[in-house]
């Protein structure tokens, strides 16, 4: 399942992409052929990736190895919507409000490095 948030400071709105197949986990079995990780479904990735059009920063958070197989895939088939993401961060479950405070954090450091003046092309 995947959790996307927009927020501001006083608002969090999100939405949940679920996963078709998130009822049957698959644990990896020892001495099996493999790195242990199990690919994302495709059809889910393009679900999650399509929620993502439209926020400006990108931050993904989460336990396990998901995080990196979206990052890998936005890289690959959205690379405009991957140069949004400003980091991948792990986390282990954690819940809404500990996520957008997370996330609320992140970018009000973020905020305090980064211009704030856009200066129109020529």
């Amino acid at each position: 399942m995947a959790k996307i948030f927009d927020f501001n400071r006083e608002d969090a709105e999100g939405q949940i992409i679920h996963h078709w197949h998130a009822e049957k986990q698959i644990h990896h079995k020892a001495g099996s052929v493999g790195s242990g990780h199990i690919v994302e479904d495709e059809a889910y990735l393009r679900a999650v990736v399509e929620a993502l059009h439209g926020p400006y920063e990108i931050l993904i958070v989460g336990p396990g190895h998901a995080k990196w197989q979206l990052h890998a895939h936005l890289k690959l088939q959205d690379p405009e919507i991957a140069r949004h993401v400003m980091a991948v961060v792990d986390a282990d479950h954690p819940s809404d409000a500990q996520l957008v405070e997370l996330a609320r954090k992140y970018f009000s450091g973020i905020d305090r490095m980064t211009p704030q003046i856009i200066t129109p092309k020529q």
